[in-house]
């Protein structure tokens, strides 16, 4: 809560996961009418209106019931232009998150194993819905932490505008359009074409020893070595 000159309350913040306020958990998603009672309920709690609020950051996803491990999907993704791309570990070597973040970090489209994630962070089974446990759920969400307003070409948005179904539809075709625009390779390919390609022969044997190995244990061997170097950490960033 931030006060004016005179102690009285001027701005109230705040920031959390709408699904897990209204379900427990969040691995459930929000449809637009959920997302109204869930709207309301914080409403109710903190007994004020708050529809009215001004929203600066906005985590948009879903989750994909996937047939085989996360790693096999993950792997496929490989680029998305003028974004960084990044992997981090999650449960087990069998499962990566990948994210690709813009120039100024202000939109990201992460992708990750949601069970693992929940897991990762000590909680038990138990607190995984039962109809979740048996599938391979890979999370796909937009992060808009920046600019808000200007990446949905909107002069403000307030928080009552997320339970209508044409914002909804805004969001799917971004994240759609986004995800159009990844460049990925089919599970299980033989990418030749990269023999074309600049030290394309390198970058074959690379794809196969990567899949095979997994990115976090890349990663890990990334991580442990050593360079006699000014900047180091610079090198193994460049290697990530």
């Amino acid at each position: 809560i931030s006060l004016d000159s005179n102690g009285n309350p001027l701005r109230l913040n705040f920031e959390g996961s709408l699904p897990k306020f209204f379900f427990g958990n969040n691995l459930s998603t929000l449809d637009s009418n959920s997302c109204e009672l869930a709207i309301q309920m914080l409403s109710d709690n903190l007994n004020i209106d708050i529809l009215e609020s001004t929203l600066t950051r906005l985590d948009f996803g879903t989750n994909i019931s996937l047939n085989q491990a996360i790693n096999k999907y993950t792997s496929s993704l490989i680029s998305y232009r003028n974004y960084r791309t990044s992997y981090y570990p999650a449960s087990s070597t069998t499962s990566t998150s990948k994210t690709f973040t813009s120039i100024g970090n202000s939109k990201t489209l992460c992708f990750y194993d949601k069970k693992g994630e929940i897991l990762k962070k000590g909680k038990c089974t138990s607190y995984i819905p039962i109809e979740f446990r048996d599938m391979n759920i890979l999370r796909y969400e937009l992060r808009i932490q920046k600019n808000l307003a200007k990446s949905l070409g909107m002069k403000k948005v307030f928080l009552k505008e997320i339970f209508k179904k044409n914002f909804h539809l805004l969001l799917g075709r971004m994240w759609l359009n986004m995800y159009s625009s990844i460049d990925k390779e089919f599970i299980g390919s033989n990418p030749t074409h990269l023999f074309s390609t600049r030290n394309g022969f390198l970058k074959y044997l690379s794809y196969f020893g990567i899949e095979k190995l997994g990115y976090e244990q890349v990663l890990h061997i990334i991580r442990d070595l050593d360079f006699d170097i000014k900047n180091p950490n610079v090198k193994r960033s460049k290697l990530k």
